[in-house]
């Protein structure tokens, strides 16, 4: 969302404008990622992990625990995994979450709201050069 249109939001009182732009993001054909929740035995320390599939459009939030308000669950890490839809299988990495934030940066992806990102429909090719570019930087899982 365009800060100038947020800052002219504020000044007005009739909001016909705002109420058009928030429909038409909610209208969107999106899938909206959500996160499996693992909690670790021993630390009790809770991991977020999401998927991204190919030829999906897809918003993100820009931190592994962005999508939560509530204050009692913290999410310690987040995880991403690539799933290859048309082949009905997982790329086998899950790869640090802030790790695949960083990197897709190329991928024309867009800003959704302060807390989330638009991230384009991906070919099976992009995601997978997507997973070697962060198997390359280091830690997976």
């Amino acid at each position: 969302m365009r800060e100038d249109k947020v800052a002219l939001w504020k000044a007005y009182t009739n909001l016909s404008d705002f109420e058009q732009t928030l429909h038409g993001l909610q209208a969107q054909d999106v899938y909206y990622a959500k996160p499996r929740f693992l909690q670790k035995n021993d630390t009790k320390e809770i991991g977020a992990f999401y998927a991204l599939t190919e030829e999906c459009e897809s918003i993100f939030p820009v931190r592994a625990g962005g999508f939560l308000i509530l204050s009692e669950l913290k999410v310690t890490e987040g995880f991403v995994q690539f799933v290859l839809y048309s082949e009905q299988c997982v790329l086998e990495e899950m790869f640090p979450y802030e790790q695949f934030i960083e990197e897709l940066n190329g991928y024309d992806v867009r800003k959704f709201d302060a807390d989330h990102i638009l991230i384009p429909p991906m070919t099976k090719a992009e995601l997978e050069n997507l997973a070697r570019k962060l198997h390359g930087k280091g830690k997976s899982v």
